[in-house]
């Protein structure tokens, strides 16, 4: 884990090198000498320098915004001119700068400057100015360093300015390097008053000093107290599991202690998972074994998916084997949906047969829906030549629906002409699953359709696009169950018709005389 996350290195060794008073004016100088220039153009010969330098000394409130307005001044000029009002008047040159039309970013630069020269005057003004305080990082980032690498006198009077801030300016302290000897930067934070200041520091500080030497930095944190010991080293893991693999063997040693004996169940389910997903990198058994003894429920599941798919990645057969082994429940579950998802790019039907056995029929409905998804990417006609084999073996309902939805979606009639060719016991359920979005989604369209396809026609698809037809148009519902032939399906849609007009009529709305002519008839 890096100290500084969007602080240069050069700010850092800059910060080193100055006491808190002027730091931000004289770094901003720094930092301006060497980026980037506007593309404004630049004044030539030494009469022009000179008056632009007349011009940058004079400049009051009132005109600040016309130097830049003018064109002939460069973007460090116009900086330059900012740091001069703000060393008389801060709080007005704040004011100034936020109200002028500038560019964003050149806007975003004298805020900040403005902001940290604010903190150097009058720190208790720029506080009070919430806005202005949370562009003083410079400032407070320069004060975070002092109080734990700078001189005995440095160090006293950061930890006098840190009594007066606010919790809003706590998120600068996450910028805590640390210094040649740890050890003096530790006694420093300890000596701190209790409150967020010492806990953000102590945080930050300990998680640069945990990559330099786990075992000191541990020996420190125990002195803390549990609490802060608990918020240090959750702060820590989080950030250290967020990176890729290849992870220091001390650090994860001090996130697996803690995950076993300190950490909040609320901490160890939301870490747990990537936890054992790091693991894994270097030991998959280790991993599945810690999971199943530390985590349960979502995390375990989670844990046991991560663990499973780096395992399938580097030795599906070891995968295989190492799901087989585990005992039924959640964690088997979660781990052979893994395998036969990932499985089911190359081989789906070995996929899918394999994850039918090794889970119980009672979950197949927890993730047969990906697995469907998988075959179907990978070997679409494969697929759909199974379910229509009346010799093949029945599948999950899930991968059989998927597959019809997924055709319906890509060609409505050879999605319905593919499942009058299914056999009749597997039929229903994919009329079903791509008829009812459809009535859903477009009812007038679904029920257009089906009278060119009469042999389709069934009670049920007929009341379920009344249902969700009735809702919306109740007139285009009602003439359409008009013109069904007599049977069942008719009988079914006017059935379904009855009831929606009687539950609107409960409600306060009419029942209409059209349904009632059909319902005499």
């Amino acid at each position: 884990m890096k100290a500084i996350l969007p602080i240069s290195m050069a700010v850092a060794a800059f910060f080193a090198a100055r006491m808190l008073p002027g730091t931000l004016e004289k770094a901003t100088s720094a930092r301006q000498a060497s980026g980037k220039t506007s593309s404004r153009p630049q004044p030539e010969g030494v009469g022009q320098r000179a008056t632009h330098l007349a011009a940058i000394e004079s400049v009051r409130p009132d005109s600040f915004e016309q130097l830049y307005r003018s064109g002939k001044f460069s973007r460090d000029e116009i900086m330059d001119a900012a740091r001069r009002l703000a060393a008389k008047d801060p709080a007005g040159t704040w004011e100034i700068v936020k109200t002028a039309e500038f560019p964003m970013q050149l806007r975003r630069d004298l805020l900040t400057l403005v902001a940290g020269m604010w903190g150097e005057r009058d720190l208790d003004g720029l506080l009070a100015n919430p806005e202005a305080a949370k562009m003083a990082e410079n400032f407070f980032c320069s004060a975070v360093w002092k109080l734990t690498g700078g001189s005995d006198e440095q160090s006293e009077k950061v930890a006098e300015v840190f009594g007066k801030l606010s919790p809003m300016i706590c998120r600068f302290y996450s910028y805590a390097i640390l210094p040649k000897d740890p050890e003096i930067g530790a006694g420093r934070i300890q000596s701190l008053p209790e409150g967020e200041a010492k806990d953000r520091i102590a945080s930050a500080y300990a998680s640069a000093w945990i990559e330099k030497d786990p075992q000191a930095a541990i020996v420190w944190l125990r002195q803390l107290g549990p609490d802060l010991r608990g918020r240090v080293i959750e702060r820590f893991s989080g950030d250290l599991l967020a990176k890729p693999a290849d992870h220091d063997p001390q650090a994860m040693a001090v996130t697996m202690e803690w995950l076993e004996k300190e950490a909040t169940p609320t901490a160890r389910a939301r870490l747990g998972a990537d936890f054992c997903a790091s693991l894994a990198e270097s030991d998959p058994a280790a991993a599945l074994s810690w999971a199943s003894s530390h985590l349960s429920s979502g995390p375990l599941a989670e844990a046991t998916g991560k663990i499973t798919a780096l395992m399938m990645r580097r030795d599906p057969a070891s995968a295989r084997a190492a799901v087989e082994s585990l005992p039924p429940g959640g964690m088997k579950h979660r781990a052979a949906s893994e395998v036969a998802t990932r499985w089911a790019g190359t081989a789906p039907e070995e996929a899918v047969s394999w994850w039918m056995q090794n889970v119980a029929k009672s979950e197949w409905d927890r993730s047969s829906d990906g697995i469907g998804m998988a075959w179907y990417q990978s070997a679409p006609q494969s697929l759909l030549d199974h379910i229509r084999n009346p010799e093949a073996s029945d599948l999950p309902e899930g991968i059989a629906t998927t597959a019809a939805r997924e055709l319906f979606r890509q060609d409505k009639v050879a999605a319905f002409d593919w499942i009058e060719t299914v056999p009749a016991s597997r039929r229903d359920a994919l009329f079903d699953a791509v008829y009812h979005s459809w009535a859903w989604q477009a009812p007038g369209e679904a029920a257009a359709f089906l009278e060119t396809r009469p042999e389709l026609a069934t009670p049920e698809l007929s009341r379920k696009i009344v249902e969700a037809w009735y809702d919306r148009e109740p007139s285009a519902a009602i003439a359409w169950v008009a013109q069904l032939p007599w049977g069942g399906t008719r009988e079914a849609a006017l059935k379904e018709a009855k009831q929606k007009a009687e539950s609107m009529a409960a409600g306060g709305g009419s029942f209409p005389e059209e349904l009632r002519v059909l319902l005499r008839n």
